[in-house]
């Protein structure tokens, strides 16, 4: 049985040469409506990519109405938590656990500092 705290450890620096790591402790208890409620909403959906997952994963963490500064790190225990429950075996992306797992992901990334720069960057000028 796992334990009821979850931390999650995150970098909060905008230096990408320099990592200042925090770190949050969740109650899993608290997390687990939130999770359940993604993967309702992401059950019997099939969609083509990540991105058309998000609006079901946002919607299940306004409906909770969380109250914490930066959504990254929640974003992170739930990736975390939903990776946990998910059934073992080859799984096809449609699966509720894989497309919020993989759409998090994506949300993830969106969310830290220097991403979205970087992408840009990267767009304009390749690697």
């Amino acid at each position: 049985m796992l334990k009821d705290a979850m931390t999650v450890k995150f970098n909060t620096s905008d230096n990408p040469w320099m990592a200042k790591y925090e770190e949050i402790t969740f109650s899993r208890k608290k997390l687990q409506p939130i999770v359940d409620e993604i993967v309702e909403n992401c059950s019997n959906k099939n969609y083509d990519s990540a991105y058309s997952y998000n609006k079901h994963i946002t919607e299940a963490i306004y409906k909770e109405n969380v109250d914490i500064g930066s959504r990254r790190p929640l974003m992170i225990a739930l990736k975390n938590m939903l990776s946990e429950q998910c059934p073992e075996g080859v799984l096809p992306w449609n699966n509720p656990y894989v497309a919020s797992t993989r759409s998090l992901d994506q949300l993830i990334a969106y969310a830290t500092p220097g991403f979205i720069e970087a992408k840009i960057y990267n767009e304009i000028y390749g690697f």
